[in-house]
C-alpha cells in the first residue's frame, strides 16, 4: 500500500506508489470506543414542572429534564440518548426521595426511576403503576406519590407498594384524574377533576374522604399550603379549605390558576401566559413583569424563600425582590428541519418552528432570526440551511409570499447580510466550480455564482425541466446535475459548461424507468451513481442508468418514505425515514437506526448531515437533534497500518474529504504536487488519523489531479499519492 523508505521519497519511489494508489480505494477499519455513541442537542426550556431539592433545582420539559445547581451555575441534564435509560424526553414531572432516587413523570411512557446511575421503568399492566400518563409527583422523605390519569400511587423505597383509585377508596378519592399531590407524613392531598380529596394515615392504613362543599367548579388544579391553611386552584378561581368548606378566595377574570406555592412571605399563582400572581390581603395582583414571556405553568419555593418558575419559556427565579430567567445550555429550539456542517465542524441546522437558524461551534448555541440579526434574517419559515465555507452560510426560506434566500458573510467576527429574490427555496447544495445550486417549491430552479455574483433562473418547459416544483439537485459535475421533482420524477441536466442553452441535453427518469415513484424528495451523487430519495423508497442510478431499488422490505424497520439523504466519508449512505434512519455501506448492506434501538430522539428524522472531521453523523427531528459517532480511526502501530479513503477525491459527488488514518501517534503529514512543491502541511496526528479537503494552504482549491502525501513517524517515512477528480 505505502513504500516506506528512510528519510524523504526519492525519485524512484513516487511513479510506483502513484500507479497503484491512482487506482484503488482502501476502506478503514472502524475502531471501538466512543464510536457507537450517541449526543442529543434537545431544548429543554418548555418547562411544565419544577422541583427543590436540596441545593438543586429540578425541571422538566418536552427535553427531558435539568437539573440546575444555583450555588455554582452548573447544569446537568438527563434526556434519552440510549435505549434502557429515560424512557422518552416528554416529561411532566420530576422529584428526589431520601436516598438520592431520582423519579421522572413522562407524558404516556410511564414512570422512571434512577437510583445509583441504574435506571427503573414503571408503567401501567407491568407493574402496579394505575396510568403511563403521568400529572404530577410529590415526595415526603423516603414516600413518592404519583398521580396519574387512572388513579394515584404510592412507591416506598424504590418500589410501588400501593395504588389509589376512586373504586378502590369507595369515592373517598373524587375522580382517578389526579391533576395535583400534596404531601406531609400523614397526610395527602388531591387535586382531581371531582374536587379534593384528602387521604389521612392511621398506622399503615390511609383513609380518604372527598371535600367538594363550597367548590362551584369540581375541576381542581392545584392544592397549596398558605401558612397554616389549604388552598385550592379550580378552574373558576381560588378557595380557602375552611374546616371541611371551602370559601372562595379573590376574584379571576381574565387568570386561570395552574399552580400555587408558598414562598418567603408571599403566595403565588401560576397564571399561564399572565404571568405569576400574588395574593395582596384581598386578592390577586400581577408580581412578574411584562417583558417576561412565557406560559408560566408550576411553581416551586427553595429553603431560602425563592420562588421558582416553570414556564414555555424557561425557568424563573424571584428572589422576593428581582426576577430573573435562567438561560438553559443547548439549542433554543427543536423542529430541526435541515442540517449543514462547514469545512471548519461548525453545524448549522434550520428550523421550521420559529422562523429561525441555530449554530453551534462545538461548545455553544447561538439563535439567528429577525431580532438577533436586526433584520438580516427573513422573519419566514426556514426550510433550508448551507455552509460551503467557514465563513459564508445560505439560507432559504420557504412557503410564504415573498419569501428569499438569504446570505450570511462573516470576516474578522463581522458578520454581513445580504439576500436574494429566490423563492420558496427547498434545498441549497453548491457544485465544483463553487456555484451554488437552489431548488424551489413552484419555481424550479436557481443559481448564484460567486465568481461574478450572478444568477439564473431555470423554469419548467417541454422536453427540459419536468416541473418548477423541485425538490432538489445534486451536482455530479460543473456541468451535469441531478433534479429531484416533488411529483414529476428526475431530470438530468448537462449544460456542457456553456451559457448556451441550445447544446444542453437532458433527461426525465420516471417509475417507467424504474424510479421507486414520481414523488422525490432528495437527491446524492457519490461517484458515478445518483441517490433518489422518494416517497416510495431510494433509487439508484450508475451513470444514467437505472441500478435498483431499496423498498421498504430492504430498509425495514426504517421507512421507505424517505426524507434525506446524506454521504460520509467511509462512502456510508445515511437515508432519513419517517420511521428511523438507514445507513447502506459501500457494499449495499443496510443497517438501520430506530428510537428503540438508539439514541434518535425521534424517529421522524427530517435530515442528515455528515462531520467528516469528527467522524459524526447528524439527524435533524421534531424533537432535536441526534449525533452518533460513526466511525473513528484507530492509530497504527507505524506506518504500515496508513490507509486512504475516498482515493480519488471527488468534491463534485458529496466527497469533501480524504482521510488518511491508521497513522500512529505523532505522525506528520504533507501534501506536495508531483513537482516536489508543498501545498499543505496537513500537521500532527493525534487521534490516528489526518484529513485533506484538497486545498493548499491559501484555501484553494487543487485542479484535477495525482498528488502525493508524504508520511513522517519518528525516522520512518512514507508517501502515497492521491487523486482529485473535479
Amino acid at each position: 500500500m505505502f513504500a516506506i523508505s528512510e528519510g524523504k521519497p526519492n525519485s524512484s519511489v513516487v511513479p510506483r506508489v502513484v500507479a497503484v494508489l491512482a487506482a484503488a480505494m482502501f476502506v478503514p477499519a472502524v475502531c471501538a470506543g466512543a464510536v457507537g455513541d450517541w449526543t442529543l442537542h434537545v431544548d429543554s426550556s418548555n418547562l411544565y414542572f419544577v422541583f427543590s431539592s436540596g441545593d438543586d433545582i429540578w425541571s422538566a420539559s418536552s427535553g427531558g429534564a435539568v437539573r440546575y445547581t444555583p450555588g455554582t451555575g452548573e447544569f446537568a441534564k438527563v434526556v434519552r440518548d440510549r435505549p434502557g435509560a429515560l424512557a422518552t424526553n416528554e416529561l411532566s414531572c420530576v422529584a428526589v426521595t431520601e436516598g438520592g432516587r431520582e423519579w421522572f413523570g413522562t407524558r404516556g411512557f410511564g414512570l422512571n426511576l434512577r437510583e445509583a446511575g441504574t435506571w427503573t421503568l414503571f408503567t401501567a399492566g407491568i407493574t402496579p403503576l394505575p396510568s403511563n400518563e403521568i400529572n404530577c409527583l410529590a415526595s415526603s422523605g423516603t414516600s413518592l406519590w404519583v398521580a396519574t390519569t387512572l388513579g394515584l400511587a404510592l412507591a416506598e423505597g424504590s418500589s410501588i407498594v400501593a395504588t389509589y383509585t376512586n373504586s378502590n377508596t369507595g369515592g373517598g378519592i373524587g375522580s382517578d384524574i389526579i391533576n395535583d399531590v400534596l404531601a406531609t407524613q400523614d397526610t395527602v392531598w388531591c387535586a382531581t377533576t371531582s374536587g379534593v380529596s384528602r387521604g389521612v394515615k392511621t398506622g399503615s392504613t390511609w383513609s380518604w374522604t372527598a371535600l367538594r362543599t363550597g367548590l362551584t367548579s369540581m375541576f381542581v388544579l392545584s392544592v397549596a399550603f398558605k401558612d397554616n391553611s389549604v388552598w385550592a386552584a379550580a378552574a373558576d378561581g381560588t378557595y380557602e379549605l375552611q374546616g371541611t368548606t371551602w370559601v372562595k378566595r379573590g376574584t379571576l377574570p381574565m387568570w386561570r390558576v395552574s399552580d400555587l406555592q408558598q414562598a418567603g412571605a408571599g403566595f403565588y399563582a401560576a397564571a399561564g401566559d399572565s404571568g405569576v400572581l400574588v395574593w395582596q390581603g384581598a386578592d390577586w395582583v400581577n408580581a412578574s413583569p411584562r417583558d417576561l414571556s412565557g406560559r408560566f405553568r408550576h411553581l416551586a419555593s427553595d429553603a431560602s424563600g425563592n420562588l421558582w418558575c416553570a414556564a414555555s419559556t424557561g425557568l424563573v427565579r424571584h428572589d422576593g425582590a428581582t426576577w430573573s430567567r435562567i438561560a438553559f445550555p443547548g439549542p433554543q429550539l427543536n423542529y430541526v428541519e435541515d442540517l449543514s456542517v462547514s469545512p471548519d465542524g461548525v453545524v448549522w441546522a434550520a428550523t421550521r418552528s420559529g422562523a429561525a437558524a441555530l449554530k453551534y461551534d462545538g461548545a455553544e448555541w447561538s439563535l439567528y432570526n429577525d431580532s438577533t440579526t436586526a433584520g438580516g434574517f427573513q422573519d419566514a419559515w426556514l426550510f433550508s440551511v448551507f455552509a460551503p465555507t467557514p465563513d459564508t452560510v445560505w439560507f432559504g426560506h420557504c412557503c410564504l409570499e415573498g419569501t428569499r434566500v438569504d446570505r450570511m458573510v462573516a470576516v474578522g467576527g463581522v458578520e454581513t447580510w445580504t439576500n436574494l429574490p429566490f423563492v420558496n427555496c427547498k434545498d441549497i447544495l453548491a457544485d465544483a466550480s463553487g456555484k451554488v445550486w437552489f431548488s424551489s417549491d413552484g419555481y424550479g430552479i436557481y443559481a448564484y455564482d460567486p465568481s461574478d455574483e450572478s444568477t439564473a433562473h431555470v423554469t419548467a418547459s417541454v422536453g427540459r425541466l419536468a416541473s418548477n416544483s423541485v425538490e432538489a439537485v445534486a451536482p455530479a459535475s460543473a456541468s451535469r446535475r441531478w433534479v429531484g421533482h416533488m411529483v414529476s420524477g428526475v431530470n438530468l441536466w448537462d449544460d456542457r459548461g456553456t451559457a448556451e442553452e441550445a447544446d444542453d441535453t437532458w433527461r426525465h427518469f420516471t417509475t417507467s424507468d424504474g424510479l421507486a415513484s414520481s414523488s422525490v424528495t432528495s437527491m446524492l451523487v457519490v461517484g458515478d451513481r445518483a441517490y433518489a430519495g422518494t416517497l416510495s423508497g431510494l433509487s439508484v442510478f450508475q451513470d444514467t442508468l437505472w441500478l435498483r431499488n431499496y423498498t421498504a422490505t430492504d430498509l425495514a424497520p426504517a421507512s421507505d418514505e424517505i426524507n434525506d439523504l446524506a454521504v460520509d466519508g467511509l462512502g456510508n449512505v445515511w437515508v432519513a425515514t419517517t420511521t428511523g434512519v438507514a445507513r447502506i455501506s459501500a457494499s449495499g448492506e443496510v443497517s438501520v437506526y430506530t428510537y428503540e434501538t438508539s439514541g434518535l430522539v425521534n424517529d421522524q428524522v427530517l435530515c442528515v448531515a455528515v462531520d467528516d472531521n469528527r467522524g459524526q453523523v447528524w439527524f435533524g427531528t421534531p424533537n432535536g437533534m441526534a449525533v452518533l459517532e460513526a466511525w473513528g480511526s484507530e492509530a497504527g502501530r507505524d506506518l504500515s497500518d496508513a490507509f486512504v479513503y475516498p482515493n480519488p477525491l471527488r468534491p463534485a459527488s458529496g466527497t469533501g474529504v480524504i482521510r488518511i488514518g491508521g497513522l500512529p501517534s505523532e505522525a506528520e503529514a504533507c501534501v506536495y504536487d508531483l513537482g516536489g512543491r508543498e501545498l499543505r502541511h496537513l500537521g500532527v496526528v493525534s487521534n490516528g488519523d489526518v484529513l485533506w479537503d484538497g486545498t493548499d494552504s491559501e484555501g484553494a482549491a487543487v485542479p484535477t489531479g495525482v498528488y502525493l502525501v508524504t508520511l513522517k513517524a519518528g525516522g520512518d517515512s512514507a508517501v502515497c499519492g492521491v487523486a482529485v477528480i473535479r
